[in-house]
């Protein structure tokens, strides 16, 4: 029954986002098609048979906005050579996306983004790092939202877009012409695909990506299977919110009394080593590591979090030996933040922090 109305509410969560689009607000949903295998007009049997064929990947979208006098939708697909499917693959194949969108709504405020939830792609805690740090950053946006559709109810309008562009590809083998590789489907896509913007991803601007994925530090989130939204603010730009269903009622930089089921740091090696240490306000509360490494510690007494039911899962972050960590409770939000400074040590601590 739980399945079921999961269902049902990502459904009709997700519709609402459909026809709420305007100038300052876009959505945005993402799904890889199956490889596209290369096929050639007369084979013989061996290769038809036995042959190991070159694959292309396409990754789908479907982008629901304003256009010039009422809401549209932009199909594309991206095609590449490259067969990864892995968070920082499908940021590269989202940037052509994220340009033309910016392109078309230079006000955007808010970008929501739908796709279903395999943990080895879109579900992960990669992909929250990158989508705090990688793709809210190239979008420039107030808030972004990622919807996940409920496990194996994730076909929708992408995957028509996939179809599409595979049957025009098998009616160009059938008509006589040959898709042997990367080259040929990109031109028979161009040529022959006019209602899809198709566009080829280059494996070298992946680089930009790694680097800045290497530098993560967001630690796995205990419960990724069961969220089904994930919102970011401009307000707090390394702070994720995790919710186990999409909440349609509340603004993302608030805490949702809802759904929400915890937060994710995405913090990077830059954040936290190489910032200096912001002086503590009025209402703060420093904790000085005195236990040995390894060990771990309840802090509690944050403000009137702790009187709240919901508010009572526990998080674990980690920091340095010999540091000074300053717990700022926030009177709009009341969520607790762990400001990190200055030298890393070798050993850590991890302070289990409970609100």
């Amino acid at each position: 029954m739980n399945h079921l109305n999961n269902i049902y509410h990502q459904y009709q969560a997700i519709n609402s986002v459909k026809r709420q689009v305007d100038d300052e607000t876009a959505m945005l949903h993402i799904d890889f098609a199956e490889n596209y295998v290369s096929k050639y007009a007369e084979e013989v049997q061996a290769v038809h048979f036995g042959a190991s064929k070159p694959q292309i990947s396409l990754h789908t979208a479907v982008l629901y906005h304003f256009g010039e006098l009422d809401s549209t939708i932009t199909p594309f697909c991206t095609v590449s050579k490259n067969l990864r499917h892995d968070p920082v693959f499908i940021c590269n194949n989202l940037k052509p996306i994220i340009k033309i969108i910016k392109d078309l709504h230079p006000n955007l405020k808010t970008m929501h983004f739908v796709s279903d939830g395999p943990s080895s792609q879109y579900r992960n805690k990669s992909m929250f790092f990158l989508m705090a740090n990688f793709l809210a950053v190239k979008l420039n946006v107030q808030s972004l939202v990622w919807d996940y559709n409920e496990a194996g109810h994730g076909k929708d309008s992408p995957d028509g877009i996939g179809a599409i562009v595979k049957r025009i590809a098998d009616q160009s083998v059938a008509r006589g012409n040959d898709i042997a590789n990367f080259e040929q489907l990109i031109t028979c896509l161009y040529e022959n695909c006019r209602g899809v913007q198709i566009l080829s991803v280059d494996e070298e601007n992946i680089t930009e990506i790694e680097e800045l994925m290497a530098r993560s530090l967001t630690p796995t989130f205990k419960g990724t299977l069961n969220v089904h939204q994930i919102t970011r603010s401009k307000n707090n730009p390394g702070l994720l919110r995790a919710q186990k269903l999409s909440c349609m009622d509340c603004r993302p930089h608030q805490i949702c009394p809802h759904y929400e089921i915890g937060v994710i740091s995405t913090e990077t090696v830059h954040n936290r080593f190489e910032s200096s240490i912001p002086s503590p306000p009025r209402n703060t509360k420093e904790v000085l590591p005195s236990s040995p490494p390894h060990s771990e510690c309840t802090v509690t007494d944050y403000d009137s979090c702790h009187s709240s039911p919901e508010r009572r899962s526990p998080a674990i972050y980690s920091f340095t030996v010999q540091q000074r960590v300053t717990l700022e409770s926030q009177s709009e939000s009341a969520v607790s933040l762990i400001l990190l400074p200055s030298v890393p040590t070798e050993k850590c601590l991890y302070y289990k922090c409970r609100w």
